[in-house]
């Protein structure tokens, strides 16, 4: 601790060196079944967190660990001395055999490069800054590092270790939740999808003091290409109060609250998104929401952003001063109305840094719609009003459906149920909005809920038409009591 408190935070950033907590250590170890005759390396062991964890009866012998920091390898070494009791030489010879103050990924020692480990745990390195000559050198051994600008250290780290496990052999990283569907990372998942299964899945959310980036824990076996059971666990970071702290009853001031969790089968991985958000029963809803009667707003809509003014505390005012007019932000959108305003601003095109064609502005009607959501909120404003960038617009343009009754249907319990279990994102993209199934229906059924939105947004009590409105729409998707009940005990 005091080791890693003593490096500045640049110098952690460029490295991509963060110290783990305990209890995500814990919740790695918990997965590593590892027999005493098996091998264990933490292929960035820094001081030695991950393994000084391990369980007391793996012999020292079987323990593994490369840093490129020479003085943390130094200190993982005296720690384990420390664990392990050593008082001769031969046990010193295999700490400092095993323990390595070299490049995991390009390794000095020889024969280092072919050593097999049966488990390979451990926080690599995120976001390490690498110099020209460096990526020149892993692009001839890493598919990872064959890419335009950085490579990702963590993708370069995944690579190396699952070409060093052994036959059933397990991979337990802590890793960014961005590994499971973003684009720039599809690289790395191409290559775990034909190396591994996915036997373990942790959502952990942000984990890290000061680091806003949610996290998992992914432990892959090899053996890929059969169909496998895969735990998916959801968490959540808990401060307890100091009243709450005892050790012996494994109660500490962090530590990780378990949400969510369920097994689910899975034949193969798909490349474009490793997320698992859904149980088998939460599968067969989604499922049967797909092939509804429906169609989709791509290619039926308009989107702009809301203004970016690059100023917002210069250019908003809490009152409203000659010239200026309301602009709505994603705190004012509710679910069919916008709350109350209370910021202006005078409408100067020139002064802001991002702007979309006035017309959306002012537009006759329009959806807005939060940026910032787990789920999509949507209210209907006919009043020509302005709105920031943390509020964006949505014009529907489908013959037949008004934009009252598709303002219902994207803000049911029932879309926001598909959304919520196909879609890991805080921020609501325009990709994702345009691919959600709107339920098709006769042009009776069309007015009535168009009707009872626009009851919604006049009443003073919009509760009283929200049971009637939202079982109209799951009548829609031909929905059960019993799915219905499924989707409201997720809400």
């Amino acid at each position: 601790m005091l080791y890693i408190s003593l490096r500045s935070l640049k110098t952690k950033k460029a490295s991509g060196a963060y110290y783990t907590p305990f209890f995500v250590v814990d919740k790695c170890i918990e997965n590593l079944h590892a027999g005493k005759a098996e091998t264990i390396c933490d292929p960035s062991c820094g001081t030695g967190n991950f393994l000084l964890r391990l369980p007391k009866d793996i012999p020292l012998s079987n323990i593994y660990g490369y840093d490129i920091d020479g003085t943390a390898a130094a200190i993982a070494r005296i720690n384990l001395a420390v664990k392990y009791g050593i008082k001769d030489n031969d046990d010193l010879d295999i700490l400092f055999n095993n323990i390595k103050a070299d490049d995991f990924l390009m390794p000095s020692k020889k024969g280092a490069s072919t050593q097999e480990f049966d488990h390979i745990i451990g926080n690599p390195p995120w976001g390490y800054s690498y110099s020209k000559d460096e990526i020149r050198t892993l692009s001839e051994s890493y598919k990872c590092a064959r890419v335009s600008g950085n490579p990702e250290s963590f993708s370069i780290f995944t690579e190396r270790a699952l070409s060093l496990l052994s036959d059933g052999g397990t991979m337990s990283f802590v890793l960014p939740e961005t590994l499971l569907g973003a684009g720039a990372h599809e690289n790395i998942r191409s290559i775990i999808a034909k190396k591994a299964h996915i036997s373990y899945l942790y959502y952990m959310g942000e984990i890290f003091d000061k680091v806003q980036c949610p996290c998992i824990l992914l432990t892959l076996k090899t053996h890929a290409g059969k169909s496998h059971t895969t735990k998916v666990a959801f968490y959540k970071k808990s401060l307890s109060s100091k009243n709450t702290f005892n050790p012996a009853k494994n109660l500490f001031p962090e530590r990780l609250i378990l949400v969510k969790s369920f097994e689910t089968m899975c034949k193969s991985l798909d490349t474009s998104s490793f997320h698992m958000l859904s149980d088998d029963a939460e599968k067969k809803i989604l499922d049967k929401i797909d092939k509804s009667d429906h169609f989709t707003l791509k290619g039926n809509s308009e989107f702009a952003l809301g203004i970016v003014t690059g100023a917002n505390k210069a250019l908003l005012s809490p009152v409203k001063n000659a010239g200026f007019e309301e602009i709505i932000k994603g705190s004012d959108i509710d679910k069919y109305a916008i709350k109350k305003i209370t910021n202006f601003i005078k409408y100067e095109p020139s002064k802001f840094q991002q702007v979309a064609p006035e017309n959306m502005y002012r537009a006759k009607e329009k959806l807005l719609y939060k940026f910032i959501s787990n789920t999509p909120v949507f209210a209907y404003d006919n009043r020509q009003r302005l709105s920031l960038n943390s509020a964006n617009i949505l014009i529907p343009k489908v013959p037949g459906y008004s934009a009252l009754y598709i303002l219902a249907i994207l803000n049911s319990p029932v879309i926001s149920f598909y959304y919520s279990h196909t879609c890991k994102n805080m921020k609501v993209l325009r990709s994702e909005i345009e691919r959600l199934p709107i339920a098709k229906c006769d042009s009776a059924t069309e007015r009535e809920i168009s009707e009872l939105a626009k009851k919604i947004l006049d009443s003073n009590d919009p509760s009283r038409y929200m049971a009637e409105i939202n079982g109209k729409i799951a009548a829609l998707y031909n929905l059960t009591i019993d799915e219905l009940d499924i989707i409201t005990k997720n809400k």
